[in-house]
């Protein structure tokens, strides 16, 4: 594929929220749920009674492209990327910012 083309392949594509929740809490005092992972988009736990549930997991942005591409990644972003024959995956953990294809 390239930048000019429109592909209608999917099959690279990541699905969102993927990870689990986190463990939840019981009636017991002071024993809240606990937080979905980081870089899963999973829930937090549930709670009973009057405990605190846990926070969601932050999320994660995964882009899988052709390594032929020049690719410019703004400096607000946490990344990391790999690359495997002609694929690249390209991670993004935190930020705000832009990714740019060329």
């Amino acid at each position: 594929m390239i930048p000019s083309e429109p592909s209608n392949n999917t099959s690279n594509l990541a699905s969102g929220g993927a990870g689990g929740g986190g463990r939840g809490g019981n009636s017991t005092v002071g024993n809240v749920g606990v937080a979905g992972s980081a870089n899963t988009g999973g829930g937090g736990g549930g709670s009973a009674s009057n405990n605190a549930a846990g926070n969601g997991g932050s999320g994660v942005v995964v882009v899988q492209y052709d390594a032929r591409l020049r690719v410019t990644v703004g400096a607000g972003l946490t990344t990391s990327s790999s690359t495997t024959g002609n694929l690249t995956t390209l991670t993004i953990t935190a930020g705000t910012d832009t990714v740019t294809f060329n």
